[in-house]
């Protein structure tokens, strides 16, 4: 019985984090102003804002020094 409790334990575990070990592509953030959530990817550092028909649209790059990031815990 406890080693099938812990088949499903180990079985939840591994649905829950399939994307754990992938690396973000985004910074993402809510905006309470606009109610929406706000986004930069951080491969080509353009700024995107979710919509509610659209999904996300691009408002344009921006300007961001990449060492920045380095501050963020991982």
């Amino acid at each position: 019985m406890i080693q099938y409790v812990k088949l499903i334990f180990v079985v939840v575990f591994l649905l829950f984090t399939q994307n754990s070990f992938a690396q973000d592509r985004y910074f993402t953030w809510f905006d309470p102003e606009t109610s929406f959530r706000t986004r930069i990817n951080l491969e080509t550092y353009e700024l995107q804002t979710e919509s509610d028909s659209e999904g996300w649209l691009n408002k344009g790059k921006i300007k961001l020094d990449p060492g920045i990031f380095n501050r963020f815990p991982t």
